[in-house]
């Protein structure tokens, strides 16, 4: 939360820099800075995006002494590496773009070869069993039986992400 909220203030200093150093915006209604304000602007995103990685090495010193915040660290690390990185590009790889085609695959070649699969799923897991079976086609659906526990789907990913 902290770190999100560093982030886009850091951007918007920096695209109100960026859109301020052309030359119709500075005399533009929409630039109501005194002259030289930019400067301290610029110093101040630079502050503000030089402290990331120190916030970011105090959070997780933080969840190293305390089990409630690891926990909730941990619930973000997984929502977040579970998203390819063409949704956020500065993301750490997602483990998704392997884990849930090569489920995909196994899944068919069981149910190929006339055999049924019962996928025993916890948390995140869930998730990725969900979007592999989703994947699948009907044929390869009616044989495989998902038993779920701790899924966090309508908890978490259909609250924070309805879409999906």
């Amino acid at each position: 939360m902290i770190l999100t909220a560093m982030v886009l203030v850091a951007l918007g200093l920096a695209a109100a820099g960026l859109l301020a150093r052309l030359p119709s915006w500075r005399r533009g209604p929409l630039v109501m800075l005194p002259r030289g304000s930019w400067s301290e602007l610029w110093t101040v995103c630079t502050w503000v995006v030089s402290s990331i990685p120190l916030v970011a090495v105090g959070i997780m010193r933080a969840a190293h002494r305390s089990p409630e915040l690891r926990r909730k660290v941990a619930i973000l690390w997984d929502v977040g590496t579970f998203w390819p990185r063409a949704h956020h590009p500065l993301a750490p790889p997602s483990y998704a773009e392997r884990a849930v085609p090569d489920l995909e695959r196994r899944l068919r070649r069981i149910t190929d070869a006339g055999g049924r699969v019962v996928v025993s799923a916890h948390s995140q897991g869930t998730v990725l069993a969900a979007a592999a079976l989703l994947q699948c086609d009907h044929q390869v659906r009616r044989d495989v039986a998902l038993v779920t526990y701790g899924c966090p789907l309508a908890r978490l990913y259909g609250r924070f992400f309805p879409a999906y």
